[in-house]
């Protein structure tokens, strides 16, 4: 990936990451998921800059992202992917290159 990754390619990122592995957050953090993720795969999640001074991390870009997804009803209020707006998020990772 290049250096230098944009708020809609980190958000194209995440949303399959979403399709791909659904996960339930009512069990899970979402923001402590991504934290690993971008542990494990950091040039994947470039853009996500995490706070580690609180008790868990928080990065306000991964909670705008989830607010974006929210309006665009990609995420429901607890965070879980709306399988039923499938078209439209394919849509969304298609328009992004």
């Amino acid at each position: 990936m290049k250096i230098g990754q944009s708020y809609q390619e980190v958000s194209k990122t995440i949303l399959e990451e979403l399709v791909l592995n659904p996960i339930d957050f009512n069990k899970r953090n979402y923001q402590e998921y991504f934290y690993n993720l971008k542990l494990k795969e950091p040039e994947r999640y470039e853009r996500l800059m995490f706070d580690t001074n609180g008790h868990e991390p928080y990065s306000e870009d991964l909670s705008q992202i989830f607010s974006d997804f929210l309006s665009c009803g990609f995420v429901d209020l607890d965070k879980n992917i709306v399988m039923k707006s499938m078209s439209r998020m394919t849509d969304y990772c298609n328009s992004i290159k």
